[in-house]
């Protein structure tokens, strides 16, 4: 947490930048396939957190150093047998923070400034496995579909010491496609159901 003003200012914030390298493979027949491996690196990869500053909350801005991910995403469906159409999707991620995180700190009247030993750690908020299962419904102008997905655990803080559990939710859409009239070409009329199991995270 930072309480004064000159603390919320001693740490400059340096601009975000990434080099990101992506090879696939996407087929696309009866049976659809799309595979791809990634690579990111950051550096000064920012992060928002909730401070308090003068005795009031507010957000900051922090540079966490480095940080590198690589996975694999890939997605398997079909074309629509009898207006109905599947697909599953799955994603791999290792991401982790590769630098020491610099801190500021408030010791009597003296501001120090000292490093988090975060080099290593797993990347909050990057689960190492995500997968979803749907189908999706359509004739003439009606819609619908529906969405498992599962989310796998993970950290919740730079240090790995708090995590979150994995979760399953289940989503739900109808949609009707609108007749053009004037002006208005492709519209339509949307629902967005989301996590009709009211799982908690």
């Amino acid at each position: 947490e930072i309480y004064t003003l000159s603390l919320h200012d001693a740490l400059p914030i340096s601009p975000e930048t990434a080099l990101k390298e992506e090879i696939g493979y996407r087929y696309q027949g009866f049976f659809l396939a799309d595979i791809s491996f990634f690579n990111i690196d950051l550096q000064n990869h920012l992060a928002t957190l909730n401070v308090l500053v003068n005795g009031l909350p507010e957000a900051e801005a922090l540079n966490e150093g480095s940080q590198n991910s690589r996975g694999i995403d890939a997605q398997f469906g079909a074309k629509p047998i009898y207006n109905v159409a599947p697909y599953v999707s799955f994603e791999y991620l290792d991401s982790h923070t590769e630098t020491n995180i610099q801190t500021v700190s408030q010791v009597g009247d003296a501001t120090q400034v000292d490093f988090l030993p975060t080099k290593g750690k797993v990347s909050p908020q990057a689960p190492e496995f995500q997968a979803s299962v749907g189908l999706t419904y359509k004739n003439g102008p009606f819609m619908a579909g529906v969405r498992l997905r599962w989310v796998d655990s993970q950290y919740s803080t730079t240090m790995d010491d708090e995590s979150m559990p994995s979760y399953l939710t289940n989503d739900f859409t109808f949609a009707y496609q609108l007749p053009d009239y004037g002006p208005m070409h492709g519209s339509r009329l949307k629902l967005n159901l989301s996590n009709i199991a009211n799982q908690v995270v």
